[in-house]
């Protein structure tokens, strides 16, 4: 029991590691976005699916103060645990948004466009990895 606490407890404390291969799939999640604006939100997102490789998914369009579980083509989006996600925001006029959690962003080429992601703040709650856009909410008060 003590050492099944400890191997809890380090997988939780261990530090994010960015773009890294080192987790195994089990230690990947649904991802689900929270959109707590007053309008809609478009979401892409580059995250490390289940077999290790970075894609980058989307739009998502996100009606105000709703959460969506995410799917690309028909699939369910997973995201390893390890990995920071990055996403690029905009509203219905198409400008950019963006809601950090620290200064680093990644340019992506999608369809054509040259996009700016920034790393987002993400929260774990049983077999999920939320998102929120606007003002947080704790995943347990949604």
């Amino acid at each position: 029991m003590k050492y099944w606490l400890l191997a809890v407890l380090a997988i939780f404390l261990l530090p994010d590691a960015a773009h890294s291969d080192s987790w195994p799939d089990s230690f990947s999640r649904r991802v689900k976005v929270q959109n707590n604006c007053t309008a809609e939100r478009k979401i892409y997102l580059d995250y490390k699916k289940r077999n290790g490789n970075w894609v980058v998914g989307g739009p998502w369009t996100i009606q105000p103060n709703k959460s969506v579980k995410l799917l690309d083509d028909g699939n369910k989006v997973f995201h390893r645990d390890g990995a920071q996600l990055y996403a690029h925001i905009t509203d219905s006029g198409k400008k950019h948004l963006y809601y950090t959690k620290g200064t680093e962003k990644l340019m992506k080429n999608v369809n054509g466009r040259n996009l700016e992601f920034h790393e987002v703040q993400r929260f774990f709650l049983g077999d999920f990895v939320y998102i929120m856009i606007c003002k947080s909410k704790m995943p347990s008060d949604l």
